[in-house]
């Protein structure tokens, strides 16, 4: 019977679809191939417990021996096996030590003095806050010690890195120096035959963290490798890794069409050796999924297709299933100016929703997909409530919402994205549910908001409108679309007049009056106050920590951020003037960046696009070992107007002006820029929002902004 049945489905399969209404062609969702499961095939967690046990070997052992005489000794035992259990359950945490910064502290306190007790107390203090400055010391006294153990160096060197490039200080020594330990560490016993994938692992992480720019540290690099003692299938990976970044040093990473012949010729040349290398290490171990992780980038740059970029990202997804470098190179080589397109990228995020892989970060990679996309077309909302992303991006929030057995910090991590993908999936009520479950938003989440022009205010406001928690009144207003002009809107605004409602409710009910009431008011030429509310919905964010007081001040709290910038969400034509009151809290008590701080004006200020850096004019003043100056520029101060001495006082008056064609910017009544040639500057928008923006406000500071006001020209 079983013959007969098949083409009976497919009959009836025919005469179904004949039945019902088709979308034209072009309006039906793009569909790949599934994501491979098959059973049993490891996960993360697998080699996150192979890196437990190096640890275990390499970092506990040798320092118990040094340690076995000292009283604090068994706490310290305590403590690292502590350190690496987070580790092993944090996975994809970037900083999984922050519930042991105390213990640290208490352990130090008592005398504990050992390079690697010193390293992971400075992992754990930069993890409760990402303040570069609190692990500083710590850091230097163990990279200062004579016969420091390689492991315990080259941990030491990858969490100085990182917090020097926060700190804008120069770190090219200390890339040099990691690299030549990572040589070291090939064949040194930093790693013993049990740990042939973590090395491998440790390799490659450590080569992308440094970035290597000369041909030369590569090269010796490859050179060592080559003649080591490894199996040839690490051999070949790590070959073939380093072929790809010299291919990629050959290239450049510029725009194709900038890109010179001698330059494709050295690209296609290293990338033709890499592939030989990683084609042979996959033939010898294909259990192990970072030689055909790698080959998924190798097939991006020699374009070989979309059917080989998915023969290769199934072959290392079938070796580890939730193998994130896979994942991750597979979303850029979909990304439109490579061989994809939006909707390709979307439609693999789709695949790994159906997955249901819950307890892994599989399904995830649909929010990310619709993050990548919306960070390219800056409309996050749009993006995520298409068809086709909306309905997958809520399921990825419902399935994490649910999910159980997680480590805390992962558990943390993952509801706090699935709170913002349900928000921006136009399910408020799962995100309230979320974020109630998340506490706080995890650090990683509120970078994904800012890579989206998104902020912790606005998502908070908003979840609690639309979800009802400010009264049906307000939920019906949060609903409509937040224009500056519509019949609705207006009615529902006069529908709240006179309402009692809560100090919440009313500043968002306030924020969407302004909004509205913003360009109307702007056109009679008066000067018109901008007030920022609590929940900031009516702004722009590409990072920091803003926040807005009751009185209007607008708040930029320090994080060191290179670049922070928070514009009204209102772009418009007009020439204008804007004005207000800066002051600055308690500079002098925290140590500043070397490259000092700064905060700037912004007047027609647009977003960064694919190609294309953000627009506007900055005008900046900036505290450097220059002293403290004003200037006015696009994005690059040497492209700008020549620096102008000014004085920060207590309370600082900022005035900035732009007319067609011409720039004019005041602090404290010193002319900084005086009818300035906007073409000069490379300004040719005639669009563009007002706004403010940070930049490496140091973390412990306050810069407040107080009495904003806007006028047309």
């Amino acid at each position: 019977m079983h013959r007969l049945f098949w083409p009976l489905v497919y009959l009836m399969s025919i005469l179904s679809a004949e039945a019902l209404p088709l979308r034209p062609s072009e309006q039906r969702l793009m569909v790949v191939p599934a994501i491979p499961m098959e059973p049993g095939v490891p996960t993360e967690r697998d080699y996150l417990a192979q890196e437990k046990a190096w640890g275990q070997r390499r970092l506990l052992a040798p320092a118990q021996e040094r340690w076995k005489e000292q009283p604090w000794g068994p706490k310290a035992t305590t403590l690292v096996e502590r350190s690496l259990e987070l580790k092993a359950a944090g996975s994809v945490l970037p900083h999984p030590l922050a519930p042991l910064a105390a213990d640290f502290r208490a352990l130090i306190q008592e005398g504990a003095d050992d390079p690697l007790i010193l390293t992971l107390a400075a992992q754990a203090f930069y993890a409760e806050n990402q303040d570069w400055r609190v692990g500083k010391e710590l850091l230097e006294r163990v990279l200062n010690l004579s016969g420091l153990p390689t492991a315990v160096e080259v941990m030491a060197l990858r969490t100085q890195i990182p917090q020097l490039m926060q700190e804008g200080a120069e770190y090219r020594y200390v890339r040099g120096r990691l690299v030549d330990v990572m040589i070291r560490a090939i064949s040194d016993g930093t790693y013993d035959a049990e740990a042939d994938a973590v090395m491998v692992r440790h390799q490659i992480a450590v080569l992308d963290l440094v970035g290597v720019t000369m041909p030369s540290y590569l090269a010796r690099w490859q050179e060592t490798v080559a003649g080591s003692e490894w199996p040839d299938w690490v051999k070949w990976t790590l070959q073939g890794y380093g072929e790809i970044e010299l291919a990629w040093l050959e290239r450049s990473s510029d725009w194709a069409a900038t890109v010179k012949d001698e330059q494709w010729e050295g690209f296609a040349a290293h990338l033709k050796i890499a592939r030989e290398h990683l084609v042979k290490a996959w033939e010898a171990r294909a259990d192990r999924p970072e030689a055909a992780g790698l080959m998924v980038t190798v097939t991006m740059g020699d374009s070989g297709g979309d059917d080989e970029l998915r023969l290769w990202f199934d072959r290392s997804v079938k070796a580890q299933f939730d193998y994130q470098a896979a994942y991750n190179n597979l979303l850029w080589a979909y990304r439109p100016r490579w061989c994809g397109s939006h909707e390709l990228m979307l439609a693999f995020g789709r695949a790994c929703i159906e997955t249901g892989r819950f307890d892994t970060g599989v399904p995830s990679q649909m929010f990310y997909a619709a993050m990548d996309v919306a960070s390219e077309e800056n409309d996050a909302f749009e993006v995520y409530q298409r068809e086709g992303v909306r309905d997958p991006v809520l399921a990825m929030a419902k399935g994490y919402a649910e999910v159980q057995g997680l480590p805390a910090g992962l558990q943390q991590l993952r509801r706090s994205n699935a709170a913002l993908a349900a928000w921006l999936g136009g399910d408020a009520t799962l995100a309230s549910r979320l974020l109630a479950e998340a506490g706080e938003l995890h650090f990683c989440t509120l970078n994904f908001m800012n890579q989206m022009l998104l902020s912790e205010p606005q998502l908070r406001g908003e979840v609690a409108a639309r979800s009802g928690q400010y009264g049906p009144e307000v939920q019906a207003l949060a609903m409509l679309p937040r224009s500056p002009a519509g019949g609705e809107h207006e009615n529902a605004l006069k529908a709240l007049a006179g309402k009692e409602l809560s100090a919440d409710a009313q500043a968002y009910v306030q924020e969407r009056r302004d909004y509205a009431e913003f360009l109307p008011k702007l056109a009679t030429g008066e000067w018109v106050s901008v007030t920022p509310r609590k929940h900031l919905t009516s702004f722009m964010q590409t990072g920091g920590r803003w926040s807005a007081e009751a009185d209007g001040t607008l708040v930029a709290a320090g994080d060191d951020s290179r670049w922070a910038v928070l514009a009204l969400d209102l772009p418009f034509t007009h020439d204008v003037e804007m004005r207000y009151e800066m002051t600055l809290e308690d500079p002098k008590q925290v140590e500043v960046s070397p490259l000092g701080w700064g905060s700037a004006a912004l007047l027609r200020w647009s977003p960064k696009m694919v190609g294309d850096p953000e627009d506007g004019v900055r005008c900046m003043v900036s505290s450097g070992p220059q002293g403290v100056v004003g200037q006015a520029y696009r994005t690059k101060p040497e492209k700008g107007t020549s620096p102008v001495a000014v004085t920060l006082g207590d309370v600082n008056q900022v005035l900035a002006r732009i007319t067609t064609g011409a720039l004019h910017f005041e602090f404290n009544d010193v002319k900084v820029a005086d009818g300035v040639s906007l073409e000069e500057l490379g300004i040719y928008r005639p669009e563009g929002r007002i706004g403010f923006g940070v930049s490496r406000l140091p973390s412990g500071t306050k810069l407040k902004i107080r009495n904003i006001q806007v006028r047309k020209l």
